[in-house]
């Protein structure tokens, strides 16, 4: 009989609850309600989950407290797509519990689960049963109905799996959706394969985790333009601070402008319980001795930049010449960066307004480029960023006030979460689902530093309204979904409240699209075409629409996003 946890096996049944949901990743994935080639639950509860796990690895000798705060730093950082963010909300629910505790028992435990309920069900604006949700509670619930009576962890945590699984399988009760395609809540099922894998890390069975894929801080690919041992600032310097105590906004706003005046390339994400920052400096010694006076510091790193590029960029070929742009590794981020490493960052004094916009595809991203977008980042269906990577991009915009435009409903989460993170810019999420939203919204600003913020969030949300957004995709699977039957391989209209019609052509799917979303108030059709796509049917589109819809106009342009054949907006 196991009556009480210490925190090393806690952290041994936390480590093989993320690695079931690793391994599960892809048939979390296909239990998407929609029968269409992007489903992403599994990647976005493994990727949040993953990044608390690279914390928990972190530590050697550890309690509850930092194991805790490892759990919940990691999967708030980490954090992607709605199910991403509840799972770290649970986590963090959890967290505040167990970080009390020298030892957990079955009554701990319960609290600690009915606690990360609650804390999931406050951060969704409103809250939808037969999700993930439904299961938490159910489970937390028997859980602290049943604490008292079941002394023995082993038992108990298996009573409270099964909870979990019948709660899971009750989803399609309680969402007609599931019903209608067969299928049960695919959080919920991540969740079930999260205490499945606690349960068998408890008795020795534990799933091994392999975070060979995840070690994340992976370093991305600089473009170095001009090759040049002249850097100003030669050490790349990132740590994580552990703060010891919560610090005020004005404290927080001191420290961010001092590591300003040591350097540059400044990426500064302020948390409740810790701080992430990286600067380019030739002080790393001051940027370590100012962060000890917030508390522990980990995840050191410091490269000396000058020694990288004469490994790197000096590589001479047999004629003795060095090839100018070059491929480098260089740890500052996660994504592609375009530096020119002969120039420091001017000082620019902070502008009003800033943007930042999610985006699928060369095409869009440029669109939004050329609305002032100031930040791009890569993202939709099946790569929803972090919430840390949100704040990253917030972080590089000088700029008082920020609105940023997520596209898609499973990234508002994230960027809601990246929002309430943020403490020295004013940050307004504009929930925009769909690209051509965001495009829509986005033609809202003038180009004028002094627009009306107010007025501006204002006609962003009107904007919202006036868009019908559409797109044409293909079927993955046999299904039959509010009354619509489809096969694989029928070309799929999915509009904003759903899917419109199952066709077997794309010119067929545009008919019924066009049918749907026209009416006597509609006037332009913007029709964007995928990476996928030969522009050869480009024209027939054109011809049909032009052909049937005489008096509407149409805008043409290439979107370059992945999955969808064509995404259209109706104005």
């Amino acid at each position: 009989m196991v009556e009480y946890l210490d925190s090393k096996q806690f952290k041994e049944m936390f480590l093989s609850g993320a690695a079931a949901i690793n391994e599960n990743k892809d048939l979390i994935n296909e239990l998407n309600v929609f029968p269409v080639p992007d489903g992403d639950t599994g990647t976005n509860m493994s990727m949040t989950i993953m990044s608390a796990a690279l914390e928990v690895t972190a530590l050697n000798d550890t309690d509850f407290k930092t194991l805790a705060e490892a759990m919940a730093t990691g999967s708030l950082k980490g954090a992607r797509g709605n199910s991403g963010v509840i799972l770290s909300q649970i986590l963090r629910g959890m967290s505040n519990v167990i970080k009390h505790e020298r030892k957990m028992d079955t009554r701990i435990l319960a609290e600690a689960l009915k606690r990360g309920s609650d804390t999931a069900y406050k951060a969704v604006m409103r809250p939808k049963e037969g999700t993930i949700l439904t299961v938490i509670k159910e489970a937390s619930a028997f859980a602290v109905e049943n604490a008292e009576f079941i002394k023995d962890m082993d038992e108990f945590l298996e009573a409270v799996l099964k909870s979990a699984k019948e709660a899971l399988n009750k989803t399609p009760d309680l969402l007609p959706i599931l019903k209608q395609a067969g299928v049960v809540d695919s959080g919920g099922t991540g969740l079930v394969s999260f205490l499945n894998g606690m349960l068998l890390g408890l008795r020795g069975e534990e799933i091994k985790l392999d975070l060979s894929a995840y070690s994340a801080k992976q370093t991305p690919n600089m473009r170095i333009d001009n090759v040049s041992d002249n850097i100003e600032f030669a050490y790349c310097t990132e740590m994580i601070v552990l703060l010891k105590e919560k610090v005020a906004s004005p404290r927080l706003n001191d420290f961010r402008e001092y590591l300003e005046t040591l350097g540059d390339s400044l990426v500064f994400v302020p948390d409740t319980s810790f701080i992430k920052l990286h600067v380019h400096t030739n002080n790393p010694d001051k940027v370590i001795s100012r962060a000890l006076t917030f508390g522990e510091l980990t995840d050191i790193k410091i490269d000396n930049m000058k020694e990288e590029h004469r490994e790197i960029l000096f590589k001479k070929g047999d004629n003795g010449v060095y090839v100018e742009k070059v491929e480098a590794k260089h740890s500052n981020g996660s994504e592609e960066l375009n530096i020119d490493m002969n120039q420091k960052e001017k000082d620019v004094k902070r502008k009003r307004i800033g943007f930042i916009s999610v985006s699928a595809g060369t095409g869009f991203s440029a669109l939004f480029k050329d609305l002032s977008c100031d930040e791009i980042i890569e993202g939709g269906q099946t790569m929803n960023p972090s919430t840390e990577d949100i704040l990253e991009r917030i972080d590089r915009i000088n700029a008082e006030n920020i609105f940023v435009f997520p596209n898609n409903k499973n990234i508002i989460l994230a960027c809601n979460q990246a929002r309430d993170l943020c403490n020295d810019k004013k940050i307004t999420v504009i929930p925009s689902t769909t690209l051509p939203q965001g495009i829509a919204a986005m033609m809202c600003y003038m180009g004028d530093d002094l627009q009306d913020i107010d007025t501006l969030r204002n006609d962003m949300y009107e904007a919202l309204k006036r868009i019908k957004s559409y797109s044409l995709t293909y079927a993955v699977r046999d299904t039959d979904i509010d009354n619509i039957e489809i096969k694989k391989g029928d070309i799929m209209v999915i509009g904003d409240n759903g899917i419109v019609s199952a066709n077997p052509s794309i010119i067929s799917a545009m008919g019924k699209l066009l049918q749907d979303a026209v009416d006597e108030l509609s006037s332009f059709v913007s029709i964007y075409r995928g990476r996928d796509v030969d522009d050869s049917m480009d024209m027939a589109i054109v011809d049909f629409v032009k052909s049937n819809y005489p008096d509407i106009e149409i805008d043409f342009y290439f979107g370059g996003q992945p999955v969808y054949y064509y995404v259209v907006s109706v104005e």
